[in-house]
């Protein structure tokens, strides 16, 4: 019985992974209205700015409950309260992974290789194409679907450069501060007046 929930558990964890991708694909980056997508819209354009995960957490977490509510009441009368909220338990910790570990790119330096690259995907997505990596903690559904890009160097313009990599002297691990090119006299003129 214990080992079935736990199974139950790591299901509804893994399945948050790749409902967060989804998510982020056709609702974040979708055309159809939605509160999230303004909400992740706005992230996109404050990148650089470190990513609180627990107001993030707090200001989903009525349509994450719903959403979890409703997958409980309809599978349920199929599987059985004994897998369904095992299910739910594990979606919800997923939920607050998916969430802190996205604030972690955006708080500090990778720390190892695979944080490396995983940060070098995430940073690809914000800062050069926004139509591949929807991932935003794993990368395989874009694997899956063939949007995975990972390249050896991400180049941010100045403005999106997280605090980290500043402190870092503007390169770290494949990831780096574009230069700024010197302005001509007429761009120097302009923004003067």
């Amino acid at each position: 019985m214990i080992l079935r929930s736990v199974g139950w558990a790591l299901t509804g964890f893994g399945a948050a992974h790749v409902l967060e991708s989804a998510w982020h694909r056709f609702t974040a980056h979708g055309k159809r209205p939605d509160p999230t997508r303004t909400g992740h819209l706005e992230h996109h354009r404050t990148a650089a700015e470190p990513v609180d995960v627990w107001g993030e957490i707090k200001e989903n977490a009525w349509r994450v409950g719903k959403t979890l509510a409703l997958t409980n009441l309809v599978l349920a009368p199929f599987i059985g309260l004994t897998r369904s909220l095992p299910l739910t338990f594990g979606l919800t910790a997923g939920f607050v992974s998916v969430s802190y570990y996205h604030a972690r790119m955006h708080r500090r330096a990778p720390r190892g290789r695979y944080e490396e690259w995983m940060w070098r995907f995430h940073w690809h997505h914000h800062a050069t194409n926004v139509r591949v990596n929807f991932g935003l903690t794993n990368p395989l559904l874009d694997f899956a679907l063939g949007t995975a890009v990972v390249p050896d160097e991400v180049e941010l313009p100045p403005n999106y450069a997280p605090a980290w990599l500043r402190e870092l002297g503007g390169s770290y691990a494949g990831i780096r501060i574009r230069p700024e090119r010197a302005r001509t006299a007429t761009e120097t003129a302009a923004a003067s007046s």
